[in-house]
């Protein structure tokens, strides 16, 4: 989609944005896909400084920055193994550096959800629902036709992120989606999120794993229609044409309603 807009485009492994602390200067906006799971502390140190410089970014997918890890060099070269125990007390290093503990960002020994950098955080597997519009009026659905509680089925799954109604949460956070979803055998709800920063960075959180998928429309299976597809494509267009123009914030600065889901100010 990217090259068909024509915004100029550079591609980076997470192993670029763990070793290169300066991968980022000079972009307007990082944007991670589909099941950006495990972030080293390097790579979220990255991300946000970015974002404290103006570099906007978006989550085009679910249960991103969930799990902590560590790269080692191997025989084959630097950074070339990724370490991660998924349990502290199995890690040695949680005794020795915690900072350093491979295991979800959110857990001890030295807790650091990754909703302060998403806004939202990885909730549910599996995950089925219908993306339903809360905000109609949020800039990224202008001319969509949307109304609030318009749904698209099948757009969330099979993993879903929703609001960390237990914090830390960005002050600034606007939830723009409210989907009821079934997971697994209960119910439960994700959530779609936007929120800006000083710099004037904006960071964009789809909330479901599906999103790039949607994009094929009924090819993508799960009962994703042609609707759903225009909706996706035409919010993703709109997206990263807005984030290749500069900070999000300076144009489009977030309206805080989170405060509507946790009963805060």
């Amino acid at each position: 989609m990217a090259e068909k807009l024509g915004v100029p485009l550079a591609y980076a492994t997470d192993n670029d944005l763990h070793a290169d602390p300066r991968l980022l200067d000079g972009a307007r906006g990082l944007l991670t896909l589909g099941h950006d799971e495990y972030w080293s502390s390097a790579m979220r140190e990255h991300a946000t400084q970015a974002r404290a410089r103006g570099v906007n970014i978006a989550f085009l997918g679910a249960n991103a920055v969930n799990r902590h890890i560590r790269f080692q060099s191997t025989a084959l070269g630097a950074d070339r193994l990724v370490v991660c125990y998924k349990d502290a007390g199995s890690d040695p290093m949680s005794g020795k550096n915690p900072a350093e503990s491979t295991q979800d960002w959110r857990l001890p020994p030295m807790p650091r959800p990754e909703s302060d950098l998403i806004g939202i955080q990885y909730v549910c597997f599996p995950a089925e629902g219908a993306f339903t519009v809360h905000r109609p009026d949020f800039w990224l659905f202008r001319g969509t036709g949307v109304r609030k509680g318009t749904r698209f089925p099948g757009v969330i799954g099979p993993e879903a992120d929703a609001l960390n109604r237990g914090g830390p949460t960005p002050s600034t956070l606007e939830i723009v989606a409210h989907s009821p979803i079934a997971c697994g055998n209960g119910a439960a709800g994700a959530d779609a999120s936007y929120y800006t920063v000083r710099s004037g960075a904006g960071v964009f959180a789809t909330g479901t794993m599906r999103w790039v998928c949607s994009m094929r429309g009924p090819s993508c299976g799960h009962g994703v229609t042609e609707a759903g597809r225009r909706f996706v494509t035409q919010v993703s267009s709109t997206l990263i044409t807005a984030m290749a123009a500069g900070p999000l914030g300076n144009r489009y600065p977030s309206r805080p309603n989170h405060g509507e889901f946790t009963g805060t100010p």
